[in-house]
Parts: structure tokens; C-alpha cells; sequence
């Protein structure tokens, strides 16, 4: 998985790229838990890219995605927010938020 800066995380929201950001903080345990399920269901997948974003490298754009706690998953297709989900998901949750964006 790829780690972001705020500059490019919205460079690909701005580009319309189908893709799924993990919004997460190097001191968050839950975070770091679900670190090996990410990196997991994104071997898995080969439709679309996961991203990782630390959320205390740009508090504006924390603040601009809306991201009140982490971990949280994003999903943006076509340059918008589709899904938002807060707290830690199973390898399987995240493949299959990842099919309902590709294939939704």
C-alpha cells in the first residue's frame, strides 16, 4: 500500500480515480490492528488501488474529508466520496466494499 500526501490524495480524487483511502494515525492501536487486513485485502484486489493517509500531516484536508476519528475507510469513485466507515474491518468487509465499488 502506497502512503499519500494531502496534495496527492486530492490530485487523485480530482482525477476521478476509483479508489479506497485508509484515513489513519501512526499512534491509533486500532489502526495499526487493522494495518495487516488492509494490506491483505489489497493483495486481493487488483481492480483498484487502497492508499494509506496519515491524518496528522494536513489537518485541513483531515478536517475537508471529514475524518472525526480513525481508522476510517473512504471510498471515491468518479471524484466523489461514496462510502465512509470508522472503526476496524475485517479483510473480508474491505474486499467487499472494494467489489461494491468497482462493480457499483
Amino acid at each position: 500500500m502506497i502512503e499519500l500526501t494531502a496534495q496527492q490524495v486530492q490530485e487523485k480524487i480530482s482525477a476521478n480515480e476509483n479508489f479506497i483511502l485508509d484515513c489513519y494515525a501512526p499512534w491509533c492501536g486500532p489502526c495499526k490492528v487493522m494495518m495487516p487486513m488492509l494490506e491483505n485485502a489489497s493483495s486481493q484486489i487488483s481492480e483498484l488501488n487502497i492508499y494509506k493517509y496519515n491524518v496528522d500531516s494536513d489537518m485541513t484536508l483531515t478536517s475537508q474529508l471529514g475524518v472525526r476519528g480513525v481508522p476510517t475507510i473512504k471510498g471515491f469513485k468518479g471524484g466523489k466520496e461514496v462510502f465512509n466507515k470508522v472503526g476496524i474491518m475485517q479483510t473480508n468487509e474491505i474486499i467487499n466494499l472494494s467489489k461494491q465499488l468497482i462493480n457499483g
